[in-house]
């Protein structure tokens, strides 16, 4: 895994967007029919845990596991408001923590670990259900270079998993996940944030971008549609030793 860490914009950021729409909860949906309805679900670098939230009504009680201490605690924060009695946090590093007593009946990892260290931490689990959401786009959205992207994505997952004889059940939807703004200046930072290289765009390029939503809280919008690639990886065949990647290789 790549050194990700969270920052305060960043945080903001996604609250923003999550709350704007009901992406999560349309993906949500989505993984629903792959996950057991009376089970214990485990949501894989949950972030702010919106997810985590959406998959609250489609099982027993659902983990969202991060190592993000400040994430964790506006994920609890924001389940108690909401009455979600289901949802619990866990803070960890997942790839390096042992196994925690009692399990999970089901894993998801959404943009989150390369599969051969998500195979390891499946192999000892053994859940029931495997699900993984992998970026289908191929170059990173926000950056001027317009640099493909090289790791973690839904391609290569695939691949890996066709290579290593594991059986997957796999399938590709488009769900909009645009980014509100309360002002222009936050765009500029937003682009700043998320750039790879050291070029970015322009404030004109940036502003060129941009919708005007005609709202007073949020005058800016940022369309962008999340290409998804979702893989349900068959776990009885998950081999008992996996090869892990070099960690020191980023996105």
């Amino acid at each position: 895994m790549s050194g990700f860490a969270w920052t305060e914009d960043m945080l903001r950021f996604m609250e923003d967007a999550a709350r704007w729409g009901d992406y999560h909860r349309r993906l949500a949906a989505e993984l629903a029919p792959w996950l057991p309805r009376d089970g214990r679900v485990l949501d894989a670098g949950c972030g702010q845990g919106f997810l985590t939230m959406a998959l609250a009504p489609w099982c027993a009680s659902v983990t969202g596991a991060d190592r993000d201490g400040r994430a964790l605690e506006w994920l609890r924060a924001e389940a108690g408001n909401r009455g979600l009695e289901n949802v619990s946090t866990w803070e960890v590093d997942l790839f390096s923590a042992p196994a925690r007593p009692g399990g999970f009946d089901a894993m998801v990892f959404c943009f989150f670990g390369s599969v051969e260290e998500i195979l390891t931490l499946a192999g000892q689990y053994r859940p029931k259900a495997l699900v993984m959401v992998k970026k289908a786009w191929r170059c990173h959205r926000f950056d001027a270079g317009n640099r493909p992207l090289r790791r973690y994505t839904y391609g290569e997952a695939c691949g890996k998993l066709t290579e290593m004889g594991i059986p997957f059940a796999q399938r590709e939807l488009k769900l909009e996940f645009g980014q509100p703004f309360r002002q222009l200046e936050d765009a500029e930072r937003f682009f700043a944030i998320y750039k790879r290289g050291e070029t970015c765009f322009s404030p004109e390029e940036i502003r060129a971008r941009l919708r005007e939503t005609g709202r007073a809280d949020f005058p800016w919008y940022l369309p962008s549609e999340n290409h998804l690639g979702l893989i349900c990886v068959h776990t009885g065949a998950i081999p008992d030793e996996i090869t892990l990647c070099d960690k020191e290789k980023t996105l």
